[in-house]
């Protein structure tokens, strides 16, 4: 039986899953030992007895993921037809659509954009361009674009529910709602979590034109402050995603709430975990 892909859409963005990059031959990732690669992250930080086999191979799949993003993304540069900006929209849409929280490689690929040297990369190829790689991917798992696995499993929680929230409850009834207000003052790690995911979203969709759409995400983002996302202007919109950082956006939005809730310590409790943006801690 196939599987029924639902209609997603949020006001006017539409998912697109064209990906022509993606037919290319691999011009690194075919030359080295991929699996063994990943597993040897794996290896290094994760313990197989906490740990369900479903939730490491899904970890797995992400690193694979990562991997064969920074191919594609490589074989852009040598070829001066760079696809950085289509390729992390594409990698939002296809996770939310597919309901593959492993496609999500965008902090990863978008780190290592701003370290490639790319006349280094033009002159190499296969394992050489590889063992030029390898410490630039090595740093990214030390400072947490290349997400560890602790940090992988929250960020796959909130995609998976805003996928469902947006699409996947029109076939499966029982979404799991991450997003209800109860939640989030709850669990803040898990509030940080999809407070910055969304904020990344917002801004993707706000470059790509669909400004409905990126302030419909900041209240998926940010669910226990409607009132204050309701009074934002398409100004204070721009500045908020484009101009300041995902600590100062968090502030900015807060900060109302702050000042009228001074003394709630469930409020204060809010914006301590909002402040903890996904660090891979």
């Amino acid at each position: 039986m196939s599987l029924v892909i639902p209609n997603f859409e949020i006001c006017e963005w539409r998912p697109s899953l064209d990906a022509p990059w993606e037919s290319n031959a691999y011009i690194f990732v075919s030359d080295i030992e991929t699996l063994k690669v990943c597993n040897e992250l794996i290896d290094r930080h994760v313990n197989y007895v906490i740990y369900p086999v479903r939730l490491i191979d899904s970890y797995r799949s992400y690193l694979i993921q990562c991997l064969k993003d920074l191919d594609f993304l490589v074989n852009s540069i040598k070829s001066q037809s760079c696809i950085i900006n289509s390729q992390l929209a594409h990698l939002i849409d296809v996770t939310f659509v597919k309901a593959h929280p492993w496609r999500f490689t965008n902090y990863f690929i978008s780190t290592l954009f701003h370290h490639i040297e790319y006349e280094k990369v033009r002159d190499l190829e296969g394992a050489k361009l590889w063992h030029y790689l390898q410490p630039i991917v090595e740093d990214t798992f030390q400072q947490g674009s290349l997400y560890r696995i602790e940090k992988y499993i929250k960020v796959s929680h909130v995609l998976m529910d805003m996928a469902f929230d947006i699409g996947w409850d029109t076939v499966y009834s029982k979404a799991s709602k991450l997003k209800a207000l109860e939640g989030l003052v709850a669990n803040p790690e898990r509030a940080a979590t999809l407070r910055e995911v969304s904020l990344h979203i917002s801004r993707n969709f706000w470059i790509r034109g669909f400004t409905s759409a990126a302030k419909q995400i900041l209240y998926i983002g940010f669910p226990d402050i409607p009132q204050v996302i309701d009074k934002l202007s398409v100004d204070e919109v721009e500045d908020l995603l484009i101009e300041k950082s995902s600590k100062q956006a968090v502030q900015i939005l807060f900060s109302e709430e702050m000042a009228r809730n001074a003394k709630n310590v469930n409020c204060n409790q809010i914006v301590e975990g909002a402040l903890r943006i996904i660090s891979g801690t």
